[in-house]
């Protein structure tokens, strides 16, 4: 990389600060282990939403990632929430519109599972709890564990992640 400012390595690429050659602001480029480089792209992040999801479970990372990048060091990442149907309603009734379906997602760097559910009065499971035996969301969580960089859960969103076989032989 010409005009480097800073290197991370990161798997099997470095991540380089450059000054863009216009003089107009740095460019995030991402550079093999040769030193050839390109400009990076933002790292996608995929919120999973579902019925009865803890609000702070999504909307606190959603926030956080949302935000991240945008003090002109690094790139900001592209979040979005993705869900099997069109319309959510999670806890305490806030009814959230998506940005996509399981079938029109992107392919992404990184996704997380919120947690929030447990059982009604009459044993019937809500939330995660529910979601936990949902073929449709263990298959797509599964699917896209294969294709990311980084899969992340808050509380017991871990119970999906766990039912998918992504926790086998891993400690806590």
């Amino acid at each position: 990389c010409q005009h480097v400012l800073g290197i991370v390595k990161l798997k099997n690429f470095i991540s380089c600060r450059r000054w863009n050659p216009s003089g107009v602001k740095f460019q995030s480029v991402n550079c093999d282990k040769n030193r050839r480089c390109g400009i990076a792209k933002n790292k996608k992040i995929a919120i999973v939403l579902f019925d009865e999801a803890e609000v702070l479970d999504f909307a606190g990372p959603f926030e956080i990632f949302s935000v991240t990048g945008r003090r002109k060091i690094g790139k900001p990442f592209e979040v979005f929430t993705v869900a099997e149907k069109e319309t959510i309603r999670a806890r305490n009734n806030l009814i959230i519109t998506p940005t996509y379906t399981f079938d029109s997602a992107p392919v992404t760097e990184i996704f997380l599972v919120p947690g929030g559910g447990g059982y009604y009065a009459d044993g019937t499971p809500f939330g995660s709890r529910r979601e936990m035996d949902n073929a449709v969301m263990i298959n797509w969580v599964k699917n896209q564990h294969a294709k990311s960089e980084l899969t992340l859960s808050v509380c017991t969103g871990a119970l999906i992640l766990a039912k998918a076989g992504l926790l086998n032989n891993l400690q806590a």
